[in-house]
């Protein structure tokens, strides 16, 4: 009995060990941070999110990418002089990805200032636009955004690590994104700026094989078990 006791202790013991060290080593997701003055009639209000880059494309096209919940931590802070009365906390949201060509679109976006884009001159025949749509939790508050970047893989958010952006980082540290936004709770994003965007970390831990973690249960238990065994058999 104080066997089987024992051996069950060890076992719960085992199995939360495990999956522990499971869970703190997963995968970290990158998070880049992306910012921009919002469009009031006073500077101060602030627009905010944070792009998941672990997010996968669920859609099979290859020139469009859907990646839901990419957005995350929206918030609209409104500055002293705000006409609005409060911060406003985004819910999750879907970002789009798509595929433009159109020479006029990469024309205006090659010629933007570099406080609106570090890109330079590197909208060459393709680039990728993003779009999102942002709301609170009431479904009262909302905000259209769309931002651009040279051609790379629509179907993946990986663009947004720092090893594929390190070459267009400002003396900041900063990259910014060309972008267009809406007001507060106005469909038109029409206001052209940059986002200023801190590049995801390139980090990442390996979640370890079921298998492998299988594996660490097993010897873990027959480890325990043989160890009380020979206990036991000193005992008697």
């Amino acid at each position: 009995m104080e066997l089987n006791k024992s051996l069950k202790a060890i076992i719960a013991a085992s199995i939360l060990t495990i999956a522990f060290n499971i869970f703190s080593e997963s995968a970290q997701a990158g998070f880049g941070q992306a910012s921009s003055p919002a469009i009031n009639e006073e500077p101060e209000d602030l627009f905010s999110f944070t792009i998941d880059t672990s997010i996968e494309d669920i859609d099979p096209d290859l020139n469009i990418g859907i990646f839901p919940n990419a957005i995350i931590n929206g918030l609209y802070q409104v500055g002293e002089n705000s006409a609005f009365p409060r911060d406003i906390f985004f819910t999750t949201g879907l970002l789009k990805s798509s595929v433009i060509e159109d020479p006029e679109e990469l024309r205006i976006l090659n010629n933007q200032p570099s406080n609106f884009s570090t890109f330079g001159g590197e909208f060459v025949n393709q680039a990728v636009k993003y779009e999102a749509r942002l709301e609170d939790a009431s479904g009262e508050n909302f905000i259209n955004f769309e931002f651009y970047s040279p051609f790379t893989d629509p179907n993946s958010l990986s663009v947004f690590n720092l090893e594929n952006l390190a070459n267009f980082l400002n003396s900041d540290g900063i990259v910014i994104f060309p972008r267009n936004l809406s007001g507060l709770n106005s469909e038109l994003a029409n206001d052209s700026n940059g986002f200023n965007f801190i590049p995801a970390s390139d980090s990442v831990t390996q979640v370890p094989e079921p298998s492998f973690a299988t594996g660490l249960l097993s010897v873990g238990v027959l480890s325990a078990f043989f160890g009380l065994k020979r206990q036991k058999h000193q005992l008697n």
